[in-house]
């Protein structure tokens, strides 16, 4: 069950995002924001995660005007409730100070290899996380059909394989990706577990044509031999 912990937001419209893609399956955005973007403070004091949540904070919602009241709520996140921050495509674009305010406090930092990139590289990516214990927080790149490499704060990386599947459509699989990677965590699987569980989710939505295509827990559990 999704409950919506954010007011309606009166006399705002509902955003828009038209995907073009390619025959190759690469794709590409035009996108209007909408109520989305309207972001306040007054709006996030409804919402009260608890130490076991997970919280995930994408770089479209910090490009937004709302930017800097989210980034503040994030940061101040109370202990035992994980944020999974993915910058996305907007990453090289985002305030910076913003971008340090929540990768200091993010559990999980998730990134392509182009975002990765625009960062710098790896380990000024894994930088800009905060300086918890070892293993605490870690570094996700996702590599495409060569899976992804998480490196956890104490510097081990940890190549996390692929499943391998004909690509119809890479619209959303990043989103699938980290949605199933949450999902992962809040269920208290390992991150490693969490993380092989989303390549499965990014292997079947790349597989399927459309931006809804994120597989159901039956359909991972089957496809990893757990169901």
């Amino acid at each position: 069950m999704v409950v919506v912990a954010l007011p309606r937001v009166p006399a705002a419209d509902t955003g828009l995002c038209v995907t073009l893609t390619e025959p190759d399956g690469e794709r590409t955005f035009v996108t209007a924001a909408g109520a989305d973007s309207h972001l306040t403070a007054g709006h996030l004091s409804a919402v009260h995660p608890a130490p076991g949540d997970v919280v995930h904070v994408s770089g479209y919602d910090l490009s937004y005007p709302g930017g800097p009241v989210l980034a503040a709520w994030a940061a101040g996140l109370p202990d035992g409730v994980a944020l999974v921050l993915d910058p996305g495509p907007l990453v090289g674009d985002l305030d910076a100070a913003l971008l340090v305010a929540v990768a200091g406090r993010a559990d999980v930092l998730t990134l392509n290899e182009r975002e990765t990139a625009a960062l710098g590289g790896a380990e000024a990516a894994r930088a800009l996380l905060g300086d918890g214990g070892p293993g605490d927080r870690a570094l996700l790149v996702r590599r495409g059909a060569e899976g992804c490499t998480v490196t956890t704060a104490d510097g081990v990386s940890t190549d996390v394989p692929a499943l391998p599947v004909t690509v119809v459509d890479s619209t959303g699989a990043g989103d699938a990706h980290t949605g199933v990677l949450a999902a992962g965590l809040l269920v208290g699987l390992p991150l490693l577990a969490a993380t092989r569980r989303a390549n499965a989710a990014a292997a079947l939505t790349v597989s399927r044509r459309g931006p809804a295509t994120s597989p159901t827990r039956a359909e991972l559990d089957a496809l990893l031999g757990a169901g």
